[in-house]
């Protein structure tokens, strides 16, 4: 399987995605904020369960068992009790809990099933992970990019932005054991945008630019059905504080391909100067943090657009210069490429430009 990247890029690449019909939002279980600068970054987990059912009276929180019997002069009338394992009356599911976002939510009613019934979630600055399964879904049928058309099961997301900056979504392949793809649609009508497809046991990785407020319909998907563990990230990825995450595969996975944007950026954190870094001293610019899943080395190639003359710089630390760890190209729009080293803690890599140049580029790591 291949990976795929968006197809069009512009400046502020997803300002905001197509408005969809509301439903009703889902409510985060648990959630803590690390308090640390890049706007309140911190954690936050949603809550799911397996879906298998449990019709016995445990008196565990979160989960009602039983069924309510009324008594009439025609004899007894049996009342649904959403979270018992046993679907009833007109309840469209019931796993035996009632909690959202795991495809059955507290009132017993199927989310995430199709793509008219996306589970809402709004993002903040910081991380979410979301557990959950495709298993019981249909299977969607989606113009455009050919990964969207895998033939798996899919549970569909709709993720709002509550602040502006770089949204990235990957799977776990840990607590996701088959063959997953992430694909995106402006419209339930519309044509996938863009699809991540790696191999297996390697993340399936999306990351692009958005601003406040923006709606992205999301699908996990896969060659076959399963468990997932989805992590959604927003960062602000102005400095080394909050820098954008980049999961990568082990070594012989396919490569992840991400979009960015320095127009706008501050230059609190330069690649340094020609002979110490690569002369991104004038520039803003963009930090990205590689998060290897294995391997000890990744090839970065940065495919600028016109008029930023790429450079990208790699370091172990935030204020660390390394000698021979950077590339630039003094052409308009050229490329710069850089292999780094992708220790466990992981490696800071800056997007930058000579000259002052700003603008966008496509960033491609080979594990």
């Amino acid at each position: 399987m291949s990976t795929w990247g968006l197809t069009a890029a512009g400046t502020g690449i997803i300002a905001a995605l197509a408005l969809l019909p509301s439903c009703t939002p889902d409510v985060l279980s648990s959630s803590s904020s690390s308090g640390g600068a890049g706007g309140g970054r911190g954690t936050t987990s949603i809550a799911s369960s397996a879906s298998t059912s449990d019709a016995s009276s445990s008196g565990t929180a979160g989960t009602t068992s039983g069924t309510s019997t009324v008594g009439s002069s025609t004899g007894a009338i049996t009342t649904p009790v959403c979270g018992n394992g046993a679907q009833e009356g007109t309840e469209s599911c019931d796993d035996g809990n009632v909690l959202d976002n795991d495809g059955c939510d507290g009132t017993c009613a199927l989310s995430g099933d199709t793509c008219m019934n996306p589970i809402d979630v709004n993002v903040p600055l910081g991380e979410i992970t979301i557990v959950g399964s495709t298993l019981g879904n249909a299977s969607h049928t989606a113009n455009g990019l050919p990964c969207a058309n895998a033939p798996g099961h899919e549970r569909w997301f709709r993720f709002t932005t509550l602040a502006g900056g770089f949204f990235t979504v990957w799977t776990n392949p840990v607590g996701t054991p088959f063959d997953a793809v992430l694909y995106m649609q402006s419209g339930c009508a519309s044509p996938a945008s863009s699809c991540a497809d790696n191999t297996l046991g390697a993340p399936e990785v999306l990351s692009f630019g958005t601003g406040v407020g923006s709606q992205i319909l999301l699908a996990v998907d896969g060659a076959t059905s399963g468990a997932f563990e989805l992590h959604v990230d927003l960062s602000i990825g102005d400095n080394c504080t909050d820098p954008v995450p980049l999961p990568i595969g082990p070594a012989g996975s396919l490569p992840i391909t991400v979009l960015t944007d320095t127009t706008g950026f501050g230059n609190d954190n330069d690649s340094g100067q020609l002979g110490v870094g690569c002369g991104g001293v004038l520039a803003a610019d963009a930090v990205y943090q590689i998060m290897p899943m294995g391997g000890a080395s990744a090839a970065v190639t940065m495919d600028a657009t016109a008029p930023l003359m790429p450079v990208v710089y790699a370091r172990q630390t935030c204020t660390a210069h390394t000698t021979g760890s950077c590339d630039y190209d003094s052409v308009s729009g050229g490329v710069a490429q850089l292999t780094v080293a992708t220790p466990a803690g992981g490696t800071y890599l800056w997007i930058d430009g000579i000259q002052g140049s700003v603008g966008e580029a496509t960033i491609t790591i080979d594990p």
